[in-house]
């Protein structure tokens, strides 16, 4: 499955065991590097919140970096009713506290560990990241919390569930031997890397977290080299959907006046190299030339100005790479200015703009082109392909 039907299980699941009044059960997702689970289950932490109308919260621990006693906490002698010594655990780090829990409204707004001044909430997600790299003395009483949902004498509150996430053997990512007790105590979803899935989520994206159109249209021109199935021999740096993220903020902070005014990302030798840091040499070139594109994309300006006489693309690549510039670039000013200009590329790359303008989560976009003549007459033109695009 692809990640957003994982963030479906986890969220439909969850719901189900709250309406029964059980705790929901233990997940393991599974999959190559980089490709988002942590980011999904921090997305069905809030749509929790958004589904329930009350805050949620989620805790991220991870395994790889830890010892047994940080899972079990402490083993502390204490002096029992009758005077004989006994034992109790203290409270270990993962269990939910205000330190350590990162807490969203159901408005989204997100609170970091420490910044939330109510109440633990009773809903969350205990995530245990990177559980397949992590040693048996750890994996053995995280398994009993993952199948629980406790650990010695300290147990979750029930409205919270245990998702854990791991690479595959075949990844090289140091994954450990599988504990087989605990095989059949957890639901293992295997989770593919999705090109349309990771272009949903990043149109949803805020304009300051959105990745940039030119890495957009390189991903979509590109899935093979970003969504590869297997991690590549060596210890060179390699294109993921996660490495491709964090190498487009680096470059967008690594822009000139001239690169923002025109939109563009930097074509220097320095900013290549951070390419290069990230994706690695060959993907890095691939995406040089890819944004060879860039020359041949009409200024926003010139579209505002004129949306007859704007310079246009011909290829069918470039015509993709401008229809995620129209969609980056729309607001209520210049709505109906885009989409004349939006008629003069290929059908295709029509309705690649509207879905990638109105995408979900982003109502401002969306607001700004349908109240346009222009889009009405689009839609009831255009309406079936539209249609057909998203199923």
């Amino acid at each position: 499955m692809n990640l957003e039907d994982a963030k479906t299980v986890m969220v439909r699941t969850h719901l189900a065991a709250l309406k029964q009044e059980h705790r929901a059960n233990g997940l393991y997702l599974e999959s190559g590097p980089g490709i988002g689970k942590s980011e999904g289950a921090f997305q069905a932490t809030e749509q929790l919140a958004k589904t329930l109308g009350e805050p949620a919260a989620i805790t991220q621990f991870m395994l790889a970096t830890i010892s047994s006693v940080d899972v079990r906490g402490f083993m502390l002698p204490v002096k029992g009713a009758n005077g004989s010594l006994d034992t109790i655990f203290s409270i270990p780090p993962w269990f939910p506290t205000l330190a350590n829990i990162s807490v969203v409204e159901p408005n989204g707004k997100w609170h970091k560990p420490g910044t939330w001044t109510g109440t633990v909430p009773r809903v969350g997600n205990l995530f245990l990241d990177e559980f397949a790299q992590a040693e048996d003395e750890i994996k053995k009483p995280a398994a009993e919390l993952i199948y629980k949902g406790n650990v010695g004498t300290c147990t979750l509150p029930d409205g919270w569930r245990v998702i854990a996430a791991g690479n595959r053997v075949t990844d090289r990512s140091g994954v450990l031997r599988e504990l087989m007790f605990l095989v059949n105590r957890r639901c293992r979803l295997s989770i593919d890397a999705s090109l349309p899935a990771w272009l949903d989520w990043a149109s949803r994206q805020d304009d300051k977290d959105r990745p940039h159109y030119l890495t957009m249209s390189f991903a979509q021109k590109n899935p093979d080299l970003v969504f590869r199935d297997s991690v590549p021999e060596g210890t060179d740096p390699f294109c993921t959907p996660r490495t491709l993220c964090l190498m487009d903020k680096d470059l967008a902070a690594l822009r000139s006046e001239a690169d923002v005014d025109h939109d563009r990302l930097p074509l220097d030798g320095i900013a290549r190299e951070v390419a290069a840091g990230w994706i690695g040499q060959g993907a890095a070139a691939q995406f040089y030339t890819h944004l060879k594109y860039a020359d041949q994309l009409p200024d926003i300006s010139d579209i505002e100005k004129d949306p007859a006489k704007a310079k246009c693309p011909d290829g069918r690549d470039a015509q993709m790479v401008c229809g995620y510039m129209l969609a980056h670039n729309v607001n209520e000013k210049n709505a109906g200015a885009i989409l004349r200009y939006m008629n003069r590329l290929n059908i295709e790359m029509q309705v690649l703009t509207i879905r990638a303008i109105s995408a979900p989560q982003q109502e401002n976009r969306t607001k700004a082109i349908v109240v346009q003549p222009e889009y009405i007459q689009w839609l009831m033109k255009n309406r079936d392909l539209l249609t057909a695009s998203r199923s």
